[in-house]
């Protein structure tokens, strides 16, 4: 079973020590849908994917891929 990509964006904040509110802060979201995303409830689109390729300098490619693994697994 694949996590959803919510795991590594939690371990991404914790590996760089950052909270859920700097996380809201740059993806633009409220702290609801910060909680929704790590758990895999809120999925990740190419707006959300831009944002998270400047938060961590991650490639937008690398989470659309990530989210179409978790979605479409058995």
């Amino acid at each position: 079973m694949i996590s959803p990509p919510g795991a590594t964006i939690h371990d991404l904040l914790e590996e760089s020590n950052l909270s859920n509110a700097w996380l809201a802060t740059q993806l633009q979201l409220s702290f609801k849908e910060v909680r929704a995303l790590l758990i895999g409830e809120l999925p990740i689109d190419s707006a959300l994917a831009d944002k998270l390729e400047v938060a961590f300098k991650t490639p937008a490619s690398f989470w659309l891929a990530r989210e179409a693994s978790y979605r479409n697994q058995p």
